[in-house]
């Protein structure tokens, strides 16, 4: 994850009065808005974060993980 490209999508999402929420594991917690320290965490994380699906969540919350998630999983999970 490149942590200027997130911070930037994130500036370009609130420029359009809309509050910009991106989701990751941080320590195998979900959450929805990152701190800019997060995001940077993410991007420096030396366990290799991945790009979380469905079906990878339970693992990397069992294990503590710090990872990001999929944009196609999440807005798909909606309509399930």
């Amino acid at each position: 994850m490149n942590p200027e490209t997130a911070k930037s999508v994130e500036r370009n999402v609130g420029a359009l009065e809309s509050v910009p929420a991106t989701i990751a594991l941080i320590d195998g917690r979900v959450k929805i808005g990152l701190e800019p320290h997060e995001l940077e965490r993410l991007a420096e994380c030396k366990n290799k974060p991945v790009e979380l699906s469905r079906i990878d969540i339970g693992a990397a919350i069992a294990l503590n993980r710090d990872d990001g998630t999929t944009c196609s999983d999440l807005c798909s999970a909606r309509w399930h």
